[in-house]
């Protein structure tokens, strides 16, 4: 009988073990994916008159660096991963020559598909550094302008 209760106890630890081993591995990911989007997005509008000038990059780190570090309050191991992952991936697909629009277009579908993570001062802080990002060279241009009014309206609906 104690051998049952012994049995059962190790099996229900594993079970709990492994259920926030899978939600850790899970909000690892999501934090990744999200953090990934995120620097999709500043590339998206940084590359939307099909090139990035050395002014447009230099602004894209400094903003990140100075306005992504001080959004949070503080600077932690994980502040910097995620500045990290911003930056990773904006790099990577600068690299790739990829498409601005289409890029655009995946950070819609994920801003619309998981609404709750964007709160309303994360969403300030977004459309704050993306008007920055526009303005930066001669104002803003035709296909700036677009998406920024499209991320406006994403946010808000």
């Amino acid at each position: 009988m104690i051998f049952i209760i012994v049995n059962t106890l190790f099996m229900l630890l594993l079970i709990r073990w492994l259920i926030i081993h899978l939600m850790m591995i899970l909000s690892n990911h999501m934090a990744l994916e999200f953090y990934q989007h995120i620097g999709k997005l500043f590339y998206a509008l940084t590359a939307a008159d099909n090139a990035i000038r050395e002014e447009e990059f230099a602004l894209f780190n400094a903003l990140i660096n100075d306005r992504w570090i001080l959004s949070t309050g503080i600077k932690t191991e994980d502040t910097a991963s995620s500045i990290l992952q911003i930056k990773n991936t904006f790099k990577r697909l600068q690299n790739l020559n990829s498409n601005a629009n289409s890029c655009f277009n995946e950070c819609l579908i994920y801003i619309n598909t998981n609404k709750t993570l964007f709160s309303p001062k994360l969403k300030a802080l977004i459309l704050n550094t993306a008007q920055q990002l526009a303005s930066i060279v001669a104002n803003k241009n035709k296909s700036e302008l677009i998406m920024l009014a499209k991320l406006e309206l994403c946010f808000k609906s």
